[in-house]
């Protein structure tokens, strides 16, 4: 029950801070990329430009994983394997803590080019 919601929830922040920042950047903000290429390697990227501690590994490895359950769910109607109740508390720990992070980054990448363009 959790898993379509927290993907949904974590796709769509994950989406406007891709545009915020592309849109900062004065760059196009239609994006064609994958969500593990956002998370793995553009937001990381984003991250040192802004000089904002990146993802723990543990939790990046998380929500690939949730995205891979909700891929299961979506194109095949159910899980592969069904979760025991501790994964799902670790994913579902895992997509609000990177939801939040999300929602904090796009917070800090905005003060940030504000204090820029004040100087």
């Amino acid at each position: 029950e959790m898993i379509l919601p927290s993907a949904v929830a974590l796709e769509f922040e994950l989406s406007r801070l891709v545009a915020t920042t592309l849109r900062e950047l004065g760059l196009p903000t239609e994006s064609k990329a994958n969500k593990h290429y956002l998370l793995t390697v553009f937001i990381p990227l984003v991250c040192k430009l802004h000089k904002i501690q990146t993802l723990d590994e543990k939790i990046v490895r998380l929500v690939i994983d949730l995205w891979k359950h909700r891929n299961s769910m979506a194109h095949e109607g159910f899980l592969k394997e069904p979760l025991v109740r501790s994964t799902a508390a670790e994913l579902l720990a895992a997509a609000m803590f990177c939801l939040n992070y999300f929602i904090f980054f796009r917070g800090q990448a905005k003060a940030r080019a504000s204090l820029d363009s004040k100087t």
